[in-house]
């Protein structure tokens, strides 16, 4: 394939079919538009349909939120504050590792992989898998071109602040005439 019909494909992706969010009707339309591609270029295709979020985001933000409100609840009940950032890192965690919690609550679309193999010629020496995203969803601030460079960073600072905070909390249990150090020292990470 010559570097022009790569921009036709690109042409038409971007801009006749446009943004192509997650589960949206764009993202079918460049489904379709893959699967034709693919088939006219003698590739095997099928289309691997599946129900998905529209986005994450509210899967991670929803516990972080509630790591946030134990900061408030804090002065008022510590022990209760330490049992909501646990539940706020409990969702965090479970969400992460794809088990289902604040997930559940929140509706899911269809959507669908477009999968092309080609047929080998000669004997199979090694395989090749080529995989790329093809919708265009609004990604969180993390993913932001500006701010991705610091992914990394981001990332284990919210894991860890998200562990922190209730390990803090129950210091605070613990050692109660330290309550306000613990409170003091735990603001920042619940930001």
């Amino acid at each position: 394939m010559n570097e022009n019909k790569i921009m036709d494909h690109i042409k038409v992706l971007a801009v006749e079919i446009g943004p192509r969010g997650s589960t949206s009707e764009n993202e079918k339309k460049a489904a379709e538009y893959i699967y034709s591609i693919m088939g006219k270029n003698g590739l095997e295709v099928k289309k691997d349909k599946f129900l998905s979020p529209s986005t994450f985001s509210p899967y991670y933000a929803i516990p972080c939120f509630i790591v946030f409100l134990s900061l408030i609840i804090f002065p008022f009940n510590r022990l209760l504050a330490f049992i909501v950032s646990f539940l706020g890192a409990l969702f965090f965690f479970t969400e992460l590792n794809t088990i289902e919690t604040i997930s559940r609550l929140f509706p899911k679309y269809e959507s669908q992989n477009v999968i092309g193999k080609l047929k080998p010629k000669n004997n199979v020496k090694k395989r090749l898998i080529i995989m790329a995203h093809y919708d265009s969803s609004k990604p969180s601030i993390s993913f932001d071109p500006k701010f991705v460079k610091y992914f990394r960073k981001s990332i284990v600072l919210m894991m860890f602040s998200v562990v922190f905070v209730p390990t803090i909390y129950g210091l605070s249990i613990l050692f109660s005439s330290y309550k306000e150090m613990f409170f003091y020292i735990s603001i920042p990470f619940c930001f």
